[in-house]
């Protein structure tokens, strides 16, 4: 986990983290920050979510799913702050 750039292991964490969720999807008109593709981007490529079939969504939406893997032990990433998450989700 701890390979995992900052911004990856903050969208893992609040996104796919502890369970939380196990599907995320941006359809239009939502936009998808050119942080938050690298993050996910990352994470696929590490196994621990894969792209959500593209069947399955509105045309032009994007999504992810978690993996069996996104289930490691979260303790070792330090829980990110609101400010942290707004930086990679927003802009």
């Amino acid at each position: 986990m701890c390979t995992l750039s900052r911004d990856a292991q903050v969208v893992a964490y609040r996104l796919f983290g502890m369970g939380a969720v196990t599907t995320v999807t941006f359809e239009p008109p939502h936009f998808i920050s050119s942080r938050a593709l690298a993050a996910f981007d990352e994470l696929a490529r590490a196994g621990m979510i894969q792209p959500f079939d593209p069947k399955k969504l509105p045309e032009g939406s994007k999504g992810w799913q978690a993996t069996p893997r996104i289930g490691r032990p979260w303790s070792e990433i330090p829980e990110p702050t609101e400010a942290e998450l707004f930086q990679i989700l927003s802009a």
